[in-house]
């Protein structure tokens, strides 16, 4: 079960990395309840993994980190892209989209 403490920072926090390598079925819980409250995420995945088709659709990061010979190289590239998902997340929310917001916009009302 999710701690209190764990609700309290997805809610309260401004902005969400969620790193969604390996497939964690909790961090899509986490990252789902950031969906429904309409909050900002940016998301990062490895080359390695594939992201489940509802949520391929949003913009992530894709980190190739098959050896340290590609990974070291683009690790500055890797560090502007989530900085610049981040500023525009907390610029405009809203310009970030979520599969609830993009295919069911009238989910809150």
């Amino acid at each position: 079960m999710i701690t209190t403490h764990i609700l309290e920072h997805i809610k309260l926090c401004r902005l969400v990395v969620a790193d969604l390598s390996l497939l964690n079925p909790n961090v899509f819980y986490e990252m789902a309840l950031r969906h429904a409250l309409k909050l900002p995420i940016v998301q990062i995945i490895r080359k390695a993994d594939r992201l489940p088709f509802d949520v391929n659709q949003v913009n992530s990061i894709v980190v190739d980190n098959t050896d340290i010979y590609t990974f070291t190289p683009k690790l500055e590239t890797y560090k502007s892209e989530i900085t610049t998902l981040a500023r525009r997340a907390l610029e405009d929310p809203k310009h970030i989209g979520n599969p609830i917001s993009v295919f069911f916009p009238d989910f809150w009302k």
